[in-house]
């Protein structure tokens, strides 16, 4: 039996979360819009990956698409990013028994490629300030 209880972002992610994020130097405000065929993507995670400098930081992508990245510094170290999207994650039964695990939610509206940065294709490259990063996926 499958629960819908659903997670916001990944186990583990929000310690490395905190690694993209800057300090006292330069930052970047990140917002923008995740779309999927033109069509507004109503669930999951974005996720920035530093290529250079390391570290991670993520935003929920909210009913109309849209996202902000969450920093608790105010920010994201300016530099080159992988960007990838992926599903919410529920609680479900891994083996239709007993055992419970956590599993992406099916999402049609996210393909798989675009769930690692590696194979996404999308990148951004965040300056000091505000930055405003639309992806369509298709």
């Amino acid at each position: 039996m499958k629960s819908s209880l659903t997670l916001s972002l990944p186990a583990g992610l929000v310690i490395l979360l905190l690694a993209g994020c800057g300090s006292s130097d330069p930052m970047g405000k990140v917002t923008g819009k995740v779309t999927f065929k033109g069509t507004p993507v109503t669930e999951g995670t974005i996720t920035f990956e530093n290529v250079e400098q390391g570290g991670i930081a993520a935003g929920e992508l909210q009913s109309d698409g849209t996202y902000s990245l969450y920093c608790p510094q105010g920010g994201l170290k300016p530099g080159d990013y992988k960007v990838a999207v992926t599903p919410p994650v529920v609680e479900g039964s891994s083996n239709g028994r007993t055992a419970s695990s956590v599993v992406p939610k099916e999402a049609k509206d996210i393909p798989k490629k675009y769930r690692d940065g590696k194979t996404s294709g999308l990148v951004a490259s965040v300056k000091d300030g505000k930055n405003q990063f639309d992806f369509d996926m298709n």
